[in-house]
């Protein structure tokens, strides 16, 4: 099926949440992690999306480059790793870099390794390094 995996700082944008919740409503599956060093609370954003029924998983791996890089995976084959915030300013911001989707299958499985790495040990204190 699809899905959609996404890491990121925090969520701030409505648009972002609208998003992901029709992404949901479609059947594709949505799986988020934030930082939990840089944003320890949920946004109003995040609960709502927590709320639709979407995890909202909160890690604190900030020394592993999985949340330094932010990125997002559709249906595990194409990443996006732009650097920076997915905050409403930001996706407006005209001299933000582009975000940059890869196909390349090797750096792919490398993300998808990280994600599921991180998504299986939140709630321990220790974060597995690769």
């Amino acid at each position: 099926g699809s899905s959609i995996d996404l890491a990121v700082y925090e969520i701030r944008s409505n648009e972002i949440v609208d998003a992901l919740l029709s992404a949901k409503h479609r059947g594709v599956r949505v799986r988020i992690l934030v930082d939990s060093v840089h944003s320890p609370v949920a946004t109003p954003q995040e609960k709502a999306l927590e709320e639709e029924g979407i995890q909202v998983k909160r890690v604190r791996g900030t020394s592993n480059d999985l949340m330094h890089d932010k990125f997002i995976m559709f249906d595990g084959s194409v990443a996006s790793t732009p650097g920076y915030n997915r905050s409403a300013k930001s996706l407006r911001a005209k001299n933000e870099e582009e975000a940059a989707f890869t196909h390349d299958k090797a750096q792919i499985d490398k993300l998808k390794e990280q994600f599921e790495n991180f998504w299986n040990h939140t709630g321990q204190d220790e974060v597995p390094q690769n």
